[in-house]
């Protein structure tokens, strides 16, 4: 059953769709796994862009531009992960050359309400609000034209910013709507898509929403003129029709009218530090097939065409640094709107050194390899590849099992647990929860029991006790050999009983309660 006519693609339902999915689904899109976000908001990408925007704001300040603050925007922010990672990274950084540089504050931007609702009360930003140097906006970026801060209550209007505004895009430009077009023997046509039931056996098709159900189908129609009214979109699209012949071309005029839209806001300029699974490279566009939509349980992601939005960069007299590698995962630029580029000399030195020496691509792609070998790690190894990764809470969820299969059979040396025990402090402190079902504070609990870290190791079970997990008999049963441990016999006696209230076949509690009667009688 078909459920759309041919259209163009940027007018498809399937933008509808995309657009209804999040607006439904806030923050559960990615608290459940239907959405994948890490390999943009792991620690790595929030320390790389905590260093590339410390040196941007070096170079400011080598311009003598330190009076007044530079605002970033984070654009389709979603779950806040990447601005947490930032901060823990950014703050460390930043404070020793507070006095000599800008005064910074990050805006955590979504066009769905209730994520933003969701920002706005999560513990771990707080601080940064408090501070003055983290606020809120409501931001469509295919219809804002301005950005109001909801806590300072400030509104960012256009050429209202005397610094230049700095923009993050991550899994953004991937998401929003593209104008989809073939190019064939010097002529431009509009690619057209229609949509149709997969199963014809689903009732009311009409009512489909979800795309993985749904059939896509592309047709073209010919161009005769230039099929936008900004000059620098159709600038783009001749070039285009002048160098390639036999592709297909994913447009991105929504998300280049967005960068556009941004610049006007300041005096100075914009810079862009986007990552996404796209494409920069000329060569990239010869001979490319009809787009895949990537399904993500109710949404789809595009590939980007990033060698557009640098061409636009470079248009404008900017300057656009992507890899100068192959990337496997996940491209990472860093574009300049601004005046005058080439004196912006610590950027350039970062972006060298934290993309193209060792970046977060490079990170995800050695992350998989050490999934496939986690069986055969030695407790060494785990804590460098902890460290690689910024102390990344995920990684270690994902080594647990191994690392309590080594401190149950092998002995450690004391050198080593000592690190771990403070490693853990520091893996806790990256942690940024949005409500999915793992339990950090009890896996970080179990290593440090493991370790003989009692003391440390209480303060994580009660934490995950107060988050009512599943191990709730387990979290009491430890916090009950803990304060065995410590001799506090009184309080290992309290929490014995109540596992015996809950399981009165409980054998570590009876266990446990024999062998406090035991000291009790000795006392």
């Amino acid at each position: 059953m078909r459920i759309s006519e041919k259209k163009p693609f940027s007018e498809s339902i399937i933008w509808d769709f995309q657009r209804k999915y999040y607006s439904r689904s806030g923050v559960n899109a990615w608290r459940k796994g239907e959405v994948p976000h890490y390999v943009t908001s792991n620690s790595v990408m929030g320390k790389t862009y905590a260093q590339l925007v410390l040196a941007f704001l070096k170079d400011l300040s080598q311009e003598g531009k330190t009076k007044e603050t530079v605002y970033l925007l984070e654009l389709g922010a979603g779950h806040g992960r990447l601005c947490y990672h930032f901060f823990k990274h950014f703050e460390k950084l930043y404070t020793p050359f507070s006095d000599q540089i800008p005064a910074f504050c990050y805006i955590l931007s979504d066009f769905a309400e209730s994520n933003i609702s969701f920002l706005k009360n999560h513990p771990h930003l707080k601080p940064y609000v408090e501070k003055g140097c983290l606020d809120f906006a409501l931001f469509d970026c295919t219809q804002s034209k301005e950005i109001q801060l909801q806590h300072a209550n400030i509104s960012i209007k256009e050429r209202s910013l005397e610094q230049p505004l700095i923009a993050v895009g991550n899994y953004f430009f991937d998401s929003i709507p593209q104008e989809l077009f073939y190019i064939k023997n010097g002529k431009l046509y509009q690619g057209l898509i229609s949509l149709k039931e997969k199963d014809k056996r689903t009732a009311d098709g009409h009512k489909a929403t979800n795309l993985e159900k749904l059939q896509v189908n592309y047709s073209y129609s010919p161009l005769f003129k230039p099929p936008y009214k900004e000059t620098y979109l159709n600038e783009l699209l001749s070039d285009y029709l002048d160098k390639f012949s036999n592709t297909h071309v994913l447009f991105p005029y929504i998300g280049i009218r967005c960068l556009h839209q941004l610049q006007r806001l300041s005096k100075k300029g914009l810079l862009l530090i986007t990552a996404d699974k796209g494409y920069h490279r000329e060569a990239s566009l010869k001979g490319r097939k009809a787009p895949l939509l990537v399904h993500h349980h109710g949404c789809f992601s595009l590939t980007v065409n990033y060698h557009a939005i640098k061409k636009y960069c470079e248009n404008r007299g900017g300057l656009a640094l992507f890899p100068g590698h192959s990337v496997n995962s996940i491209n990472l630029g860093c574009l300049l709107f601004l005046p005058n580029p080439a004196q912006f000399i610590e950027t350039k030195v970062a972006y060298e050194y934290l993309v193209n020496d060792y970046g977060p691509d490079d990170y995800f792609s050695i992350k998989k390899t050490l999934e496939r070998n986690f069986s055969s790690m030695s407790l060494p190894n785990i804590m460098a590849a902890l460290r690689c990764s910024g102390y990344d809470a995920r990684l270690f969820g994902q080594m647990f099992s191994r690392i309590m299969k080594i401190l149950s059979k092998e002995k450690i040396r004391k050198e080593d647990a000592q690190s771990f025990i403070e490693m853990t402090d520091r893996i806790w402190d990256m942690y940024y929860p949005i409500g999915e079902r793992n339990d950090l504070a009890y896996q970080i609990a179990r290593l440090l029991y493991q370790l003989g870290a009692y003391k440390q190791s209480v303060s994580y079970f009660q934490y995950s006790m107060r988050k009512n997990y599943d191990q709730s008999i387990n979290v009491l049963y430890h916090l009950a050999r803990c304060f065995y441990q410590l001799n506090d016999c009184a309080k290992a006696l309290s929490y014995a009983k109540k596992i015996n209230a809950l399981d009165k076949e409980h054998e570590g509690a009876l266990k446990l309660l024999h062998e406090l009667g035991k000291k009790t009688y000795l006392r």
